[in-house]
């Protein structure tokens, strides 16, 4: 680009203001100072192929010649990105006006002319790609991706130092919108031929000058909108009187699309997005209708309420029942307590005084206790009776269980609960895995369905579960889910919820609001730091066998950067496929290579194998947590063998091995887990049971008395005694679970897992 050296000092006055009025709306005025943390800008330059430049120093936006550069043109663009958290989601952009400021005595171009050429209009295109403001791996031969969805043209100069006004209020709607794709904007002349530039003011030019964005916004709460109470109307009066119930989950829409559900407490609102008339539609629960089925509306301006309560009245007499399982962990962990949550309502119009149970397989799991204090266990079943319950009453119990130490993570674990009341009858039923470790913010979907399953319009059933494992209460928690293009949006319907929550959808959507959730953080109360939301969509009728419908969700903790979930996965399938059968799973040491090297024969063979594609040979010192040592691809039914070499590093203790069988499909089983005890000969030492949980035994070549000392990871010693014989068991039951180190008094250390 050419350069001018020759100093020239010029006075000139700004001709742009930026203190506009918001009529009314809430205002934000954003400044692009590059040290402040809410504005980065990066440049490149083509004669810079893989380097971006985050000097700032100003916004050059130019094609010029740089014939001194070794080119005959050279580009010049710029990228930057406001950070607009600040502004509520879902927010309506009334305007967004950026300023920028022309920078007379530039180092670039030709000095006094910053806005030069015939046509220098700049086009400004959404990113759509992510970068960091050092510019990590960017240059102008790998810029982030833009698009011209939303792209807006600054007009060709007029002046030699025009400033700008340029309306970006599509581009800032769609960021508060999808906050997660803020990639900021690019910069660039519309038609890159020289000479034609337009050199800004930057991030570290004086404040008055800086790039500035100003917006206007109404946020969703001041939108125009309907709110009122669902609540079935037992005399008929239209009034919701004292012993009269509550009825949530009712469906509200807008003639717009929106739609809603009333929460647990029948309350409900529901807000429009322009001005204009409106219709409000209630979907009525089974064996009830209203008065208020569809109301009409007039959205006139900001903040208008309009009341619209909804009493329902019984149309027949009918006895219905209902009752749901949720466990508030997406696995069972072996060793580890098991809390459910179990709710039932009474769905039809006549008192009833109905039954429950909650069956649980006793081989695997024990019984605690229950939050309802009345239930008893008998066996592999607790519950009982749970009094009369009006039309709309709506109740919920947890249940306390502890899944076994000794089941194996092949498991299953099933739980059923029944409630009965007369022929009213609710059944619901659960299979949950069993596993080591999990990630306590997840979404579960039903695992499988089968094309007449779903030609028949059959739900899928999702759990979305998040647990706060902070250290400080979170208090408003909202759970965002962009539904599938597979899934039937409109056929949502909400099933259950930990916590009061608001549920706004808008196309596919959803958003679950938990507001002043005062979710306490997992150390100080384990039950109360975790919540879940539970829904099911109808997918599309249409599809066919071999078809994976995918989801997943954002959960953000008060100001926190969102927490994604896994992907949770519903296959379209004519059957269960079970990809393999294995029999005669063993362990065995092979060879001694040092005292300290041991090689450990993994051997299975396989009866069945369905759409196989390899094994994985998974490696667990305690049992839980497990890493792939090998991989052994699949070649159809017979043996298969893996040998691991396997270093003991001084240590001595239980090894523990597993299968993961994964399908051609990306599914994934896993074989019982195995285990194989390792003796150290220098140290002369072995351990058992490794994890434990009341007694452990440890062998030793003993010449006399010896001492050793439990201790947590941190150092402390909990614990010290005295080995007698070269087999003593002692008993750890005081130890909390956790991860022990054992110190003999020659220097030797241990590893032991407390259950």
């Amino acid at each position: 680009m050419k350069k001018v050296f020759l100093l020239i000092t010029l006075c000139f006055s700004l001709s742009l203001t930026y203190a506009q009025s918001c009529s009314g709306a809430n205002q934000l005025t954003l400044l692009g100072k590059k040290s402040g943390g809410i504005y980065h800008q990066l440049g490149f330059a083509s004669y810079s192929p893989n380097n971006a430049d985050p000097s700032q120093n100003e916004m050059v936006i130019s094609a010029w010649t740089c014939n001194s550069q070794g080119y005959p043109i050279c580009n010049f663009r710029i990228i930057s990105k406001f950070i607009l958290s600040q502004i509520p989601a879902n927010a309506y952009i009334v305007s967004a006006n950026l300023y920028l400021y022309a920078k007379v005595n530039t180092t670039n171009g030709i000095t006094g002319s910053p806005t030069f050429g015939t046509n220098n209009a700049v086009s400004i295109s959404r990113i759509i790609s992510p970068w960091d403001s050092v510019g990590t791996g960017l240059g102008w031969l790998n810029q982030p991706q833009t698009t011209t969805d939303r792209q807006v043209i600054i007009p060709t100069s007029t002046s030699p130092t025009q400033n700008y006004i340029t309306d970006i209020k599509n581009l800032v709607q769609y960021w508060v919108n999808n906050s997660d794709s803020n990639f900021g904007m690019q910069f660039k002349i519309a038609n890159e031929t020289y000479y034609n530039s337009m050199i800004f003011h930057s991030g570290t030019s004086v404040d008055a000058v800086k790039p500035r964005l100003e917006i206007c916004y109404w946020t969703e709460e001041q939108f125009p909108k309907v709110w009122g109470y669902a609540f079935y109307d037992a005399n008929g009066n239209g009034v919701k009187d004292s012993l009269e119930y509550p009825t949530p989950y009712t469906k509200v829409q807008l003639s717009n699309g929106t739609f809603t559900f009333s929460d647990i407490n029948g309350y409900y609102e529901i807000a429009g997005n322009s001005f204009g008339a409106y219709n409000v539609d209630v979907t009525p629960p089974t064996f009830y209708s209203s008065t208020n089925l569809s109301t009409s509306y007039n959205f006139t301006s900001f903040g208008q309420s309009f009341q619209n309560n909804i009493p329902f009245i019984a149309t027949s007499n009918s006895d219905s029942i209902n009752v749901h399982i949720t466990p508030f962990h997406r696995f069972a962990r072996m060793g580890f307590g098991f809390p459910c949550y179990i709710d039932y309502e009474n769905l039809g119009n006549t008192v009833l005084n109905p039954s429950i149970s909650v069956g649980f397989d006793s081989n695997k799991q024990t019984y605690d206790s229950c939050s309802n204090a009345s239930f008893v266990n008998i066996g592999n079943i607790f519950g009982g009776p749970v009094g009369s319950i009006n039309p709309g009453e709506r109740h919920y119990f947890i249940g306390y269980l502890t899944t076994k130490p000794t089941v194996s993570l092949s498991d299953t674990i099933q739980l059923n609960s029944i409630i009965a009341a007369g022929a009213a009858l609710g059944i619901d039923a659960v299979s949950i895995p069993v596993s080591g470790s999990f990630d306590p913010n997840d979404k579960e979907a039903t695992a499988v369905l089968t094309p007449a399953e779903v030609a028949s319009g059959k739900y899928i059933d999702y759990t979305i579960r998040f647990e706060n494992i902070g250290n400080d209460t979170a208090i408003n928690i909202v759970v965002k889910d962009t539904l599938s293009n597979l899934l039937q949006a409109n056929t949502l319907q909400m099933i259950s919820s930990s916590h009061t929550c608001k549920v706004t959808v808008k196309g596919n959507k959803v958003k679950f609001e938990f507001k002043n959730i005062n979710l306490l953080y997992h150390s100080l109360n384990e039950l109360k730091s975790v919540g879940f939301v539970k829904f099911r969509v109808k997918p599309l009728s249409t599809l066919t066998n071999g078809t994976s419908v995918n989801n997943k969700a954002s959960i953000y903790f008060d100001f926190n950067e969102p927490i994604v979930t896994n992907v949770a996965t519903t296959r379209i399938l004519n059957s269960v496929i079970t990809p393999v059968k294995i029999s005669n799973y063993e362990l065995q040491i092979t060879k001694e290579s040092t005292e300290n090297i041991k090689q450990v024969l993994n051997a299975w063979t396989t009866v069945t194998e369905t759409n196989t594609g390899y094994f994985n040979v998974q490696r667990s010192i305690d049992g839980k947590e497990f890493a792939t040592v090998g991989k052994i691809n699949a070649k159809g039914i017979g043996r298969y063998e893996f040998t691991d070499p396997l270093s003991i590093n001084n240590l001595s203790s239980t090894i523990y091995y597993r299968l993961e069988i994964v399908d051609m499909d990306g599914g994934k089983t896993y074989s019982q887990v195995k285990q194989i005890g390792i003796r150290n000969e220098k140290l002369g030492v072995s351990m058992y049971p490794n994890p434990a949980k009341n007694e452990v035994t440890i062998e030793r070549k003993l010449t006399g008395k010896e001492h050793i000392a439990i201790a947590d990871v941190s150092g402390k010693i909990i614990l010290t005694k005295q080995l007698n014989s070269q087999i003593q068991t002692i008993n750890i039951s005081s130890l909390s679970k956790g991860v022990y180190i054992i110190s003999f008094e020659n220097g030797d250390k241990m590893k032991l897992i407390k259950n």
